[in-house]
């Protein structure tokens, strides 16, 4: 039971955010979802297989602000709740539960991160003047006549500002599952490149200060005196007391155990201590996993600096597909290759390679 309890019910990697949340919408009973955050679009799904399966959410909202519970509790709520809110572009506003705090507080890291990384790389984009509410028995995308056979079709449609299921025709029903992938490439996007600026600049003050901190204590060791004598041995002080043989001893027995921290892991713990370092920790998950890492003793500043700096880092050969693209010019043949890596995600550096081709696009 205990092992039940401890276990994370959300997963963030890679810029998406995956796990089941009890949400209520408008005050209304709650329901236990299965919920999924790309940049700052939030769709929830019945259950974890719907999703897998590739169905369409039961609801998908374009959050603009999110925030964690500073209210009451009531008869239904207990003083361990750990809620959130979310607010959309449309003005709805929806409480979710998580299991527990350290699962609310990645889901709040990720919101805000993605708020963050949407703001910056998107435009909002505003609803159409002219789109109106169409009757039962027409689709709600195109206003076209619904027939039989999809008659039971439906969907979200976020750009329209209609979050939950409408029914749509058979057109309009694949043509905004291309508009989903669309919108969920350009969220990954930009949440990954995101996240790999706040590697880069995490990895930028860590060795600034590193770098000042290690100038500064070879110009003091330069600045010291020692008193040698004619054979060049050092000169003890007469205040000096050294340790007889048998404390000496007992001293490094009791520490052959304790694996202490360096010099340089402290210089690094007091960095990313600050409030300052807590925002890009907020930013990568990545970066806040090593972190905590080294807080621990479990890594040591070399390791966390290689990992950071390999992870902020783009290969000299994608920036050369980069320039290749731009001399090329050829964009039915980019769109070939973003297709194949699209279709092959286990294909060796495909993650990179669609970052790339879509960089190039935009």
């Amino acid at each position: 039971m205990s092992n039940s309890k401890n276990k994370s019910n959300v997963v963030r990697h890679n810029g998406i955010t995956l796990g089941s949340l009890y949400v209520r919408r408008d005050n209304n009973q709650k329901s236990h979802e299965y919920c999924t955050l790309i940049g700052n679009s939030f769709s929830t799904y019945s259950d974890e297989q719907s999703y897998f399966n590739g169905d369409f959410p039961l609801c998908t909202l374009v959050i603009i602000g999110a925030s964690a519970w500073s209210g009451y509790c009531t008869k239904t709520s207990t003083k361990n709740a750990h809620i959130f809110h979310i607010i959309s572009n449309n003005s709805s506003q929806i409480t979710c539960t998580a299991s527990s705090g350290s699962d609310a507080e990645v889901w709040l890291a990720s919101l805000h991160s993605g708020l963050e990384a949407s703001f910056q790389y998107n435009s909002t984009q505003a609803r159409l003047s002219n789109v109106y509410q169409t009757g039962t028995g027409t689709c709600a995308s195109c206003g076209s006549r619904i027939f039989k056979d999809s008659a039971f079709l439906s969907c979200p449609l976020p750009h329209y500002k209609t979050e939950g299921g409408v029914r749509v025709c058979e057109d309009c029903h694949v043509a905004q599952g291309v508009l989903d992938y669309v919108t969920s490439c350009v969220g990954l996007y930009a949440s990954h490149m995101h996240e790999r600026a706040a590697l880069r600049m995490a990895h930028n003050l860590c060795t600034n200060l590193l770098q000042k901190n290690a100038d500064e204590q070879d110009t003091s060791s330069d600045e010291l005196e020692i008193n040698v004598d004619s054979k060049g041995d050092s000169i003890a002080n007469e205040e000096s007391n050294p340790l007889s043989e048998s404390w000496e001893n007992i001293l490094a027995d009791s520490f052959i155990h304790v694996e202490g921290l360096t010099e340089q892991d402290k210089q690094l713990i007091s960095l990313i201590q600050t409030p300052g370092f807590g925002t890009l920790r907020r930013r990568s998950r990545l970066l806040d996993i090593e972190c905590r890492r080294i807080e621990n003793g479990v890594s040591s500043t070399h390791e966390f600096l290689n990992l950071i700096s390999d992870q902020s880092d783009v290969s000299s050969a994608l920036r050369g597909n980069v320039g290749s693209f731009r001399l090329a010019s050829d964009f039915p043949a980019i769109l070939r290759l973003l297709s194949d890596y699209c279709w092959n995600p286990q294909r060796e550096g495909a993650i990179d390679m669609v970052l790339t081709i879509l960089n190039w696009l935009l």
